[in-house]
């Protein structure tokens, strides 16, 4: 029964066929078809032989890698021959007055559109123990990129392309310290320095980590455990790429701004060019094109800001919006920050100007930070 009800899932799912008429025809097969569902959506949420597995910190489910990666494929009829995915973990919150949360394990493959479910975990706190919740995603990974997708009698290569996490999801998945700890920068072997009631990160020269050391726990202050994700054949730095919209957009963006709002009187704006910076950014509100995802709004607001209006800000309104209001020195300092992003995210500015400009920008950013806004506001997101 299972069976056919499978295959007439992939039929309904392949030939794009309405729920109204899937589940008209489910009505009629009905008389001779018993065992079959009377509506659409049932028979597309059918479940088949999904293993629940039970954590020290709650329930979970895996469904698979291979799975998703069929469907993706019938789906958007795939002839390439190598299937590059990203992968996503993260957890997410369920409710305001419970402690419940979901991790999901998310993939998505390189010039698909849609990304896929590979595992499901829900409880009152995070995974527990780690190397159970990824035991089945590595060893099924593990056996994809040793030999491949096999579907309708043609091989894929999986290949990874990246984990894109947090930087908490990152320290728990990696088994190392956290953002806020010493030797907690996962790109470099700067140690930190506790400054003002937080760990600051002054040096941006020092030696870069490397896979071969990350495996060998050569650095015993970054580690507090051997991660399981050291049985996967990638490198574990690399792998891991620095997420800008964490960094950048939710992390720097917006302690500079929250600084010039209530700040060190040295940089803090005053009442009227506070005033003046929230009505130049509700005067473009009418200009902002259907690209971005929302509209400008007044710095009375910024509490309520997603990462996409800080986005906004640093890559596209910043240079006018601050001009001529904000310190000059400080607005320059701004536009450090705004170049050397704005280079590293266009093809055409890395190909034109190169990678070692923005690092430079960068670089002198980070410097002048201190001199800027004091040692205090070099923390792990601006250190990043």
């Amino acid at each position: 029964m299972k069976v056919a009800m499978w295959k007439k899932m992939l039929w309904a799912i392949k030939g794009n066929v309405s729920h109204t008429n899937l589940t008209n025809l489910l009505h009629i097969l009905h008389t001779y078809h018993p065992e079959l569902p009377l509506d659409s959506r049932t028979l597309l949420d059918t479940s088949f032989n999904i293993k629940h597995v039970s954590l020290e910190t709650g329930g979970f489910v895996y469904f698979g890698i291979k799975y998703c990666l069929r469907n993706l494929v019938s789906k958007y009829n795939a002839f390439s021959g190598v299937l590059d995915i990203t992968f996503n973990i993260d957890g997410l919150p369920l409710f305001n007055s419970r402690n419940v949360q979901l991790w999901p394990i998310w993939g998505k493959v390189a010039n698909f559109e849609s990304p896929f479910v590979v595992a499901v975990f829900c409880g009152g706190a995070k995974p527990s123990p780690l190397t159970s919740y990824l035991s089945d995603f590595i060893q099924e990974l593990k056996h994809l990129l040793k030999n491949g997708l096999l579907f309708s009698e043609k091989t894929y290569s999986i290949s990874i392309h990246s984990f894109v996490c947090d930087a908490p999801v990152k320290a728990f998945l990696k088994c190392i310290k956290t953002h806020n700890g010493y030797s907690g920068c996962e790109r470099c072997l700067e140690p930190g320095e506790y400054f003002n009631g937080r760990v600051v990160l002054t040096g941006i020269l020092a030696p870069k980590r490397n896979n071969r050391l990350f495996r060998m726990q050569l650095d015993e202050e970054h580690h507090i455990g051997i991660s399981p994700l050291v049985d996967l054949p990638i490198d574990l730095v690399i792998k891991f790429p620095i997420d800008y919209m964490h960094f950048g957009c939710l992390g720097v963006m917006r302690k500079l701004i929250n600084v010039w709002l209530s700040g060190s009187l040295r940089t803090r704006l005053s009442s009227s060019k506070t005033k003046e910076i929230s009505r130049r950014l509700e005067s473009i509100k009418s200009c902002i094109p259907f690209e971005f995802n929302r509209k400008t709004r007044s710095l009375l607001e910024v509490s309520c800001w997603k990462a996409t209006e800080f986005r906004t800000t640093l890559l596209y309104t910043g240079p006018a919006i601050f001009r001529n209001i904000v310190d000059m020195t400080v607005y320059e300092h701004f536009l450090l920050l705004h170049c050397g992003f704005t280079i590293l995210l266009c093809k055409k500015h890395l190909d034109n100007l190169g990678s070692l400009l923005a690092k430079q920008l960068l670089d002198n950013f980070v410097k002048h930070s201190e001199t800027l806004y004091g040692r205090e506001c070099l923390v792990y997101n601006v250190h990043m």
